[in-house]
């Protein structure tokens, strides 16, 4: 028994160490003397279980074969089961440990077993009178006809030889075929997105790239639609199937489609008391935080945290949202709180450095967020590259750049656009903040061409994302007009500076329009239009200055909260320069 417990506590150590070999070997021992002992702990024996997949997980390759991998612990999960069903009250307990059975046999292949310990589960989880079972009886039942599906295919593919001698007739077996396709595609939907996670750090089985996301996204969304309107808010399958979909418009930055659902999501899942009202709050929080909403995103994590029991993950998320809100005190507090049972500890990582560097330790903040990246790097360098890993190689860059090395600075940037690009896509807006980033360096670097072409990249990219961001957009834009009016430029004369402004025309009607359909028109807006009809003006397109010019002037004039008076002044100055122009 010591030797099992030994063995599980130095399997965990080196699991947080990453040594994944080393951590499996202490697991499998454990697991062996856990499965065959006298009073067997459930717990213990799930939480072994569960490390011995997730390293299996996490170091697949695209060309394993996990079914090999893991039918080795077939024997193992017989053995816990047997002894389980001697040992230990048949109850909703005892079925949790059958349904993980049941999800390791459908990963296995053994379609059969599956279907055994899948119905033993729920035949315990419906008779549990403690708690609410009914989410675990879901779960179960979408399995089961994941496993039904699959054993009625291995039926149709050995009976092909003598469906064709029968020569039956061809039209009545394509309608059977036909009618049943619907049923089977929605259970193979459902199971495909339960045993999936679409977050980028839970994909350990495949590399991260833009295309699978765009292919989840579509079929996923096309499908929760579809069933929300024949089901409703209220079917547990429709809101299982909107939070995978969450994960993927997360990570893909749909803040409008996010916030446009949640704001149907969340009312009917506070309704609720079981999982379902946790995982909405925490779906709400993490949106308004990707919009930059901090204190409203930290005031739905403490009701979060007051619902769950002590979760790192949790502790992790508040402490980057303290942090961010310059509340440094709590934002320690929490990333300490994360950190000894942290399953990323890149992120807690990370999120100390920057806190470091955010009290002016700059110096003291690089070493601790290169740990992070390159725990990143190693958690997924067996899949290629990682957004995670990009994000982390961001951070690096930045405080590069602040210590005036701007070699590394521009080679963790410049590393992170080609990833983000790949992993993301190359309109998403982490590729936009890498190539702004990158166009920093290389200004710094006083390599103008380099930083202009990184500027109009992240242009358009600011220009259309939603939650369109008026300081970075303010920062590019001047930057690009700072590059074209330095001096080298202004050698080539005015009517060639009016050529070099007119292609960045288009840009700027998409910024204006993103900017008038989905911030507050006000003085903060004003101040981008102002500086739009400045490089109207530039380009030589008087009219569409005149345009801008008036609209500014009619936002300062709204605006209350300070005075505007100087920016009208510089405002009808061009106004009438413009003007003159025009006519």
């Amino acid at each position: 028994y010591q030797r099992r417990v030994r063995g599980k506590e130095l399997g965990d150590v080196y699991m947080d160490m990453n040594e994944l070999d080393k951590a499996l070997h202490q697991y499998e021992k454990a697991y062996e003397i856990e499965a065959t002992k006298d009073k067997v702990d459930l717990v213990t024996l799930m939480e072994i279980h569960n490390g011995i997949v997730k390293i299996h997980n996490d170091r697949r390759k695209p060309s394993t074969d996990i079914r090999k991998d893991l039918k080795r612990y077939e024997g193992i999960v017989e053995k816990a089961y047997n002894n389980i069903k001697q040992t230990v009250k048949q109850d909703g307990n005892a079925g949790v440990y059958y349904k993980i059975a049941g999800e390791f046999y459908c990963v296995t292949g053994d379609y059969e077993k599956a279907l055994g310990r899948l119905d033993e589960a729920i035949g315990l989880f419906r008779k549990e009178k403690s708690c609410d079972c009914s989410s675990l009886i879901k779960q179960c039942e979408v399995l089961l006809n994941f496993v039904f599906t699959n054993m009625e295919k291995s039926t149709q593919i050995s009976g092909v030889d003598s469906t064709l001698q029968k020569q039956t007739n061809e039209s009545s077996v394509q309608e059977t075929v036909e009618s049943d396709t619907t049923d089977k595609s929605d259970a193979q939907m459902q199971a495909y997105i339960l045993m999936n996670d679409f977050s980028p750090s839970g994909n350990l089985d495949a590399p991260e790239t833009f295309d699978s996301q765009i292919n989840n996204e579509e079929q996923i969304e096309k499908y929760y639609y579809r069933i929300k309107k024949s089901k409703g808010l209220e079917n547990e399958d429709v809101l299982i199937t909107f939070f995978k979909l969450f994960e993927i418009w997360i990570g893909l930055y749909r803040l409008n489609k996010c916030d446009k659902e949640l704001s149907e999501v969340y009312p009917a899942c506070k309704m609720r008391d079981d999982q379902y009202k946790v995982k909405a709050i925490q779906a709400l929080a993490f949106t308004r935080w990707k919009q930059s909403r901090f204190v409203e995103a930290i005031s739905l994590f403490e009701e979060m945290e007051k619902l769950v029991p002590p979760s790192a993950s949790l502790y992790e998320n508040m402490g980057h949202t303290f942090n961010s809100l310059g509340r440094h005190e709590k934002a320690e507090e929490y990333f300490n709180k994360a950190l000894p049972s942290t399953s990323n500890r890149g992120g807690v990582l990370l999120g100390l450095g920057l806190l470091k560097d955010r009290r002016g330790h700059t110096k003291e903040a690089l070493p601790i967020c290169l740990e992070a990246y390159e725990w990143y790097k190693s958690k997924f360098q067996h899949l290629g590259d990682s957004s995670l890993m990009a994000k982390s190689g961001m951070s690096v860059s930045k405080l590069y750049h602040k210590l005036n090395q701007l070699k590394e600075a521009e080679k963790y940037a410049a590393e992170a656009v080609e990833i983000f690009v790949k992993t993301c896509g190359e309109t998403s807006p982490l590729v936009g903040n890498a190539r702004k980033e990158l166009g920093d360096v290389y200004m710094d670097m006083n390599e103008l061409d380099k930083a202009l072409h990184q500027y109009e990249k992240a242009y358009e990219i600011e220009a259309i994302k939603d939650n369109v961001c008026l300081v970075s957009l303010m920062e590019i834009h001047n930057a690009i007009i700072k590059i074209h009016l330095s001096d080298e430029k202004k050698k080539q004369g005015l009517a060639t500076l009016q050529q070099r402004f007119r292609p960045y025309e288009d840009v700027l009607e998409k910024a204006y329009q993103n900017i008038k359909t989905s911030l507050p028109q006000d003085g903060n807006s004003a101040v981008y239009y102002k500086l739009a009809a400045e490089l109207y003006c530039l380009s030589g397109n008087y009219q569409k200055a005149v345009t801008r010019f008036d609209e500014a002037m009619t936002l300062f004039r709204n605006e209350k909260s300070c005075d505007c008076s100087d920016l009208i002044q510089e405002c009808q100055t061009l106004y009438q320069f413009a003007f003159s122009k025009l006519h």
